[in-house]
């Protein structure tokens, strides 16, 4: 093959993938719903929590655990078109007082200014798991998680690199492990299952699954650290389970949109 000709297949091939590269960015009205992911769960909700937690006994985040399914569910309405029967919310609603009442009785104690951190937390992470979930439908489930973390990257990579100090490098070894399992599987592989699920069960009932992570969380703890699991726990947790099969179960409707309206909303 000529120079020539080499050169001309060379530019042809390379306008091929920055014509490829381009199509796998997100369009504005995807990037819009990108942003609110990154706010709610790459930025809001680790701060808001972890600021509210340092005063507060864990009670009351086990509130926290209990009313976020119930707005993502309600987000699911507002911004992803879903409509769930009455059948669905008696089931939400079950599996919500099941956990708060288990938090009452761990001792819930007196409402403090860091709740209403825990309760903004709780509808930035709902808004943005049912913003996630239904953008998950057309970019990816580890697409939308992808570019949420790029997005809120610049906000906390200065932070991070200024709180770096060489006595981090003589850190046992079990806090390196303990973080990179928390940025890899909790920040990253999590989500990608996350709002893969949603995407394809749909955001209001799959949802419903989180009222089962603090009996999750008891169940590890007991695993790994020994901790004893209680017959009122184990009552708490089969009817948070039966809500959830109920939940299941029940109807969820979804409001078609006119093709000829998104493409109007691409614009």
């Amino acid at each position: 093959m000529q120079k020539e000709t080499r050169e001309k297949m060379g530019l042809l091939l390379g306008l091929v993938g920055v014509i490829c590269f381009s199509l796998t960015l997100p369009s504005l009205r995807q990037f819009k719903s990108l942003l609110i992911v990154a706010l709610g769960a790459v930025l809001g909700f680790p701060l808001l929590t972890s600021w509210a937690m340092k005063s507060l006994p864990v009670s009351h985040g086990a509130v926290e655990l209990a009313l976020l399914p119930l707005a993502t569910a309600g987000f699911a309405m507002f911004r992803g078109g879903e409509r769930p029967s009455l059948k669905f919310w008696v089931s939400s609603i079950i599996g919500s007082a099941a956990v708060i009442v288990y938090a009452l009785h761990l001792g819930f104690g007196q409402l403090q200014f860091a709740d209403a951190a825990l309760l903004a937390a709780v509808l930035i992470l709902g808004l943005s798991y049912a913003e996630g979930g239904g953008l998950a439908r057309e970019l990816g489930s580890w697409q939308v998680i992808a570019w949420a973390i790029i997005i809120g990257a610049p906000f906390f990579m200065i932070p991070v690199g200024l709180s770096i100090t060489a006595e981090m490098l003589h850190a046992p070894l079990q806090a390196w492990v303990s973080l990179i399992y928390l940025s890899v599987v909790s920040q990253f592989l999590a989500y990608v299952a996350w709002y893969s699920g949603m995407a394809m069960g749909g955001i209001a009932r799959v949802s419903q699954v989180q009222y089962l992570q603090p009996f999750l969380m008891i169940l590890f703890a007991a695993l790994f650290l020994g901790e004893t699991i209680t017959l009122f726990t184990l009552a708490i947790a089969i009817i948070v389970v039966f809500s959830v099969v109920l939940g299941k179960n029940a109807s969820v409707s979804k409001k078609e949109v006119h093709p000829q309206k998104m493409v109007n909303k691409d614009a």
